[in-house]
């Protein structure tokens, strides 16, 4: 008797087991997005500018370096954060300003951003600066770009913006 207790209980938890499963592949409905709307993606990893420019070491300086260190200019790592500004119709909806990564300043800036927007004819102005010694924009783009509805646009940046 107590083994057959046992069969009908596993059989009622495998039972509410796959009902549960059942019951979550089809229910509920989820919207990835909506009809009426299209989808910006900003991902974007771009290096600033470095920073400052190389010097010559002068032979006192070098005399003090181990023969395997001798070099005869001495450069900084360390590298500008970038500074990137996206407008929509005229409307800024993205604007963020990316240190470098890395432990001396000297890897890459990184940006990623998601955003739905209304399907239809849009302007976006994309910006880019990466010298903090340039007073402009070094890099900036408007195009004319129409989106369906769920459509994914994704804006990337390699030696220019590319709009895909």
């Amino acid at each position: 008797m107590p083994k057959l207790r046992l069969i009908v209980y596993q059989i009622v938890a495998y039972a509410f087991f796959m009902g549960f499963i059942a019951y979550f592949s089809s229910a509920p409905m989820w919207k990835h997005t909506d009809p009426a709307n299209a989808t910006v993606k900003v991902s974007i990893r771009h290096p600033g500018k470095i920073v400052g420019e190389c010097r010559d070491l002068s032979e006192a300086e070098m005399g003090n370096l181990s023969p395997n260190m001798k070099v005869l200019q001495e450069c900084p790592r360390e590298r500008s954060p970038v500074t990137l500004n996206i407008e929509l119709d005229g409307e800024t909806f993205f604007e963020s300003i990316a240190r470098p990564s890395g432990l001396q300043k000297d890897g890459v800036s990184t940006f990623y951003g998601r955003f739905s927007v209304p399907a239809g004819e849009h302007q976006i102005k994309a910006i880019l600066k990466d010298d903090v010694h340039a007073g402009s924009a070094d890099f900036e783009v408007l195009r004319t770009i129409n989106l369906s509805s769920r459509q994914v646009l994704v804006i990337d940046f390699k030696d220019g913006f590319i709009f895909k």
